[in-house]
């Protein structure tokens, strides 16, 4: 975590080993979490645009992620945290995995499934889990991500649209939001394509 820089990945400050744990100093973000944003949205009456500019960041923080080759496998509204002018902090980072070693092709991380090193564990919260994280079975850390984040829009989406009518953009979030949460993983866009589509 220590050499992770981007806007939205909460900053690492130190470190302190006590007895039998490791207490992590981290960057404070006083506007709570994504999962109180989405609760409180209504009262809030906060527009669409909000949204979108909370969902662009998620994406350009797990795109950064994947950029040095870390999966996050736990992205949730509740580790989403929330800084002033509702700037994203992608945090929590327990279940993480990253590849290591200086293979950072597509074709390597192919190979590594193939041969049964890709991740295995089944991690992450039920709702924003993707379906092929399951007990013993090899997948795609970079591709869950793309799961959850699109589980995540869709939240963001139906819950703040309760009171507002759909216009075509919000429309066309919620196809995008369906595609991320594909059954299939090579069926999800990747987040260059969700960045477009945007």
């Amino acid at each position: 975590m220590k050499d992770l820089e981007h806007p939205f990945i909460i900053k690492y400050i130190d470190s302190v080993e006590t007895d039998n744990s490791l207490k992590l100093l981290l960057e404070f973000a006083p506007n709570g979490n994504l999962e109180d944003y989405i609760k409180n949205e209504l009262t809030l009456q906060k527009d669409q645009k909000d949204d979108i500019t909370i969902f662009i960041q998620i994406v350009c923080g797990v795109k950064y992620l994947h950029s040095k080759d870390i999966a996050h496998r736990d992205l949730k509204p509740q580790n989403i945290l929330l800084c002033h002018g509702d700037i994203v902090k992608i945090a929590d980072f327990g279940l993480a995995n990253r590849f290591e070693g200086t293979f950072k092709s597509k074709a390597f991380k192919v190979f590594l499934i193939v041969l049964g090193k890709s991740m295995a564990t089944c991690v992450g919260s039920d709702r924003y889990r993707a379906p092929e994280i399951s007990p013993r079975k090899h997948y795609d850390g970079f591709k869950a991500d793309l799961y959850s984040i699109g589980a995540m829009f869709y939240d963001i989406l139906t819950e703040f649209s309760k009171n507002e009518p759909y216009n075509e953009y919000a429309k066309e979030c919620l196809k995008l939001s369906d595609k991320l949460q594909e059954h299939i993983p090579d069926d999800r866009p990747s987040l260059d394509d969700v960045v477009k589509r945007l």
